[in-house]
């Protein structure tokens, strides 16, 4: 799943894994949990929700073979 944001992503966070888990934090007031893969060749992935960016690190793509 591609998404591009149609507003300015709200927040960046790393992660040691190309696959991510995304409520949307805030408890109550996120949004329904959504997996989401990081695509080596782009090294983030933007949730379609909230539009929360996850980068991936060096050790989660160091897995990939890339």
């Amino acid at each position: 799943m591609s998404h591009v944001p149609t507003f300015p992503v709200t927040e960046t966070l790393s992660s040691d894994s190309l696959d991510v888990a995304c409520d949307g934090g805030d408890g109550g007031l996120g949004h329904p949990t959504v997996y989401l893969h990081i695509k080596p060749e782009t090294g983030y992935v933007v949730c379609p929700y909230c539009s929360r960016k996850y980068e991936a690190t060096e050790k989660a793509l160091s897995h990939t073979g890339h």
